[in-house]
């Protein structure tokens, strides 16, 4: 009767500490992977076959409550056929995003030649966003989550209505909820692992000492 009562004292601490985690704040892997072939111009198409098919990087996203951050860990230079040296870059030198959960406090970080900056995704985005209209698409599970997949012009994305932030991979925001993943022709990207750690909010709130580039 003892091992019995001792079992269940076990079991039920066990489930108390899982019911008890805190899922407010935290640090998000994503896994991004672009299409280089996919991506190539007219008149880049003569080295299709010098460079590879796909590249792979990494972001990160720290969130606490409706406050985000996610940074971009660029690959090293990758190196094709016959020498030719592939190096991945974002329009505009944008490595990252800070965001209060609305469009109008969200911010990409822009790093040009060491010089970085702020820019109002407001501002970038005007008012075409607000015209797009999503439409609901299949659900997928993605860490056990499950999302619902939100069509907005050619991509796809995955959202989570669980998780509190609004910003993902390659600088969107969406005001369905997290997003989780997300598919387009030229790439894709999906969280691939949740870490439910204490985030310090001074470290998700705007620099104080970037300028913030007007329009």
């Amino acid at each position: 009767m003892k091992t019995k009562i001792m079992l269940l004292l076990v079991t039920f601490g066990i489930g108390f500490n899982l019911s008890a985690q805190d899922k407010t704040q935290g640090k998000v892997n994503y896994e991004v992977s672009i299409n280089l072939h996919a991506s190539l111009k007219p008149d880049q198409l003569q080295f299709k076959d010098m460079i590879p098919e796909f590249s792979t990087s990494q972001e990160i996203l720290y969130f606490k409550g409706n406050l985000a951050k996610i940074e971009r860990i660029n690959p090293d230079e990758q190196e094709g056929e016959d020498g030719v040296k592939v190096k991945m870059d974002f329009e505009g030198g944008r490595r990252g995003m800070y965001s209060d959960g609305t469009v109008e406090g969200t911010y990409y970080l822009i790093d040009k030649e060491g010089k970085r900056s702020l820019q109002a995704m407001a501002d970038k985005v005007g008012k075409k966003e607000g015209s797009k209209e999503n439409k609901p698409a299949k659900t997928r599970e993605i860490l056990g989550f499950s999302c619902q997949g939100v069509v907005s012009g050619d991509v796809t994305l995955w959202i989570c209505k669980e998780l509190p932030f609004r910003i993902g991979p390659f600088g969107l925001f969406s005001k369905e909820g997290a997003i989780l993943g997300l598919d387009m022709k030229t790439g894709k990207a999906y969280a691939t692992s949740i870490d439910y750690v204490p985030v310090k909010e001074e470290d998700l709130v705007l620099p104080k000492d970037l300028p913030v580039e007007k329009k």
